[in-house]
């Protein structure tokens, strides 16, 4: 039996900043601005936490370096 592959996803349309509360369109390094330390892995569909701050919105935003 074959090991079962999620589909594909087009990086280059994948949203880089997606709101709080809202599932994840790829697997990886996450962080938003509104609080600090944030940055965190997070898994396809999962949803984002959203935080209560002076800052403002939670936008979470891809970490480009991905390590």
């Amino acid at each position: 039996m074959g090991m079962i592959r999620p589909p594909a996803i087009d990086l280059a349309a994948s949203p880089a900043s997606v709101p709080a509360r809202q599932p994840r369109p790829r697997e990886g390094c996450w962080f938003t601005p509104a609080k600090a330390g944030s940055r965190r892995f997070f898994v396809v569909g999962q949803l984002m936490p959203a935080f209560t701050t002076d800052y403002g919105a939670t936008i979470w935003q891809w970490d480009e370096q991905q390590g």
